[in-house]
């Protein structure tokens, strides 16, 4: 401060500069997650793509089951380190959160869930309940492997002290191997399991509305961010990926509830199945939009703040 400027305008000052930075910050925030879903957009959907241009974006018409996994895979990498690098220090939980926007965009360019049955070959079941599952279970992974990239690419930033100070550490580095964080963990799982499971089929809403991309997008995504706010309201975690055990149980048990009902006549007729709201998501939708909605709650919980603040006391 100068003899020349007043007490309240050096306040005006250091606020207007950190309203930058909280702007900065926010616009960061989004470029993190842009660049994934273009990149998934234009290049993972060239991968996936499938042959019939109304179908869904599954991998159950893919031939090439191995090297589509290898190629996406890649993509994952590359989209979770690009994430975590645009928005900057102290930021690992963009690299699934990246994976998980990217895999949602290439899911928008495909048909719905109720074509998948007219689309598969002949030689198909109607309604592959392992494959369904098998293909959900890969997509999480890629999920996960983006949470490891994004550590990975986390811990390149700078270790200096005045550096860690304007960039608290996230929660998710204070992950702490104890009985008592199990515990947590545990519950968390289990409440978020049964409030997401009763949570989606309600936002999807009744089996005789429409298949809409825009209501699956939302009852999925939607369905796992009030569940895993609620539970933070709770429980005090300090990783979302323990979260990940939640959808991985609620989407494995969606395709095995909500199985339609059919007859031999019906898919040879071409008629669309009525499928139940928790089943109408893809493998891949389900995998991505649980993870946005979880990722999601967790960074906008008042736990999280809790814990961000702690740590940065200490």
């Amino acid at each position: 401060m100068t003899a020349a400027q007043s007490p309240a305008e050096v306040d005006d000052i250091e606020s207007g500069s950190e309203n930058q930075a909280a702007l900065a910050g926010k616009l960061r925030s989004l470029a993190a997650l842009a660049v994934p879903a273009l990149v998934f957009w234009f290049v993972a959907y060239w991968v996936v793509a499938p042959t019939d241009p109304l179908a869904p974006v599954t991998l159950l018409m893919t031939p090439r089951l191995f090297l589509v996994m290898l190629e996406m895979l890649g993509l994952a990498i590359v989209a979770a380190g690009l994430s975590v690098a645009i928005r900057g220090p102290r930021s690992a939980t963009f690299g699934p959160l990246g994976v998980a926007v990217g895999l949602a965009a290439v899911s928008i360019r495909g048909g719905n869930m109720d074509l998948l049955p007219i689309c598969l070959p002949a030689s198909a079941a109607p309604w592959p309940v392992r494959s369904l599952i098998f293909e959900f279970w890969l997509w999480v992974g890629l999920i996960a492997v983006g949470a490891v990239v994004g550590r990975w690419v986390d811990s390149w930033s700078t270790t200096d002290p005045e550096h860690l100070a304007r960039h608290p550490r996230d929660a998710d580095d204070e992950v702490v191997d104890s009985a008592a964080e199990m515990r947590r963990a545990l519950l968390a799982v289990a409440v978020v399991t049964i409030l997401a499971f009763v949570l989606v089929p309600v936002f999807a809403g009744g089996m005789r509305s429409a298949v809409l991309k825009g209501q699956v997008f939302f009852s999925v995504g939607a369905g796992f961010y009030v569940a895993t706010v609620a539970v933070l309201t709770m429980v005090r975690l300090r990783s979302p990926l323990w979260i990940l055990f939640a959808l991985v149980v609620v989407g494995s048990a969606a395709y095995v509830v909500g199985e339609p009902a059919f007859t031999k006549e019906m898919i040879e007729h071409g008629t669309r199945l009525v499928i139940p709201g928790i089943a109408r998501p893809t493998p891949m939708q389900f995998a991505a939009l649980g993870a946005i909605g979880i990722w999601s709650g967790f960074l906008s919980s008042p736990g999280i703040v809790f814990v961000r603040n702690s740590v940065e006391v200490r």
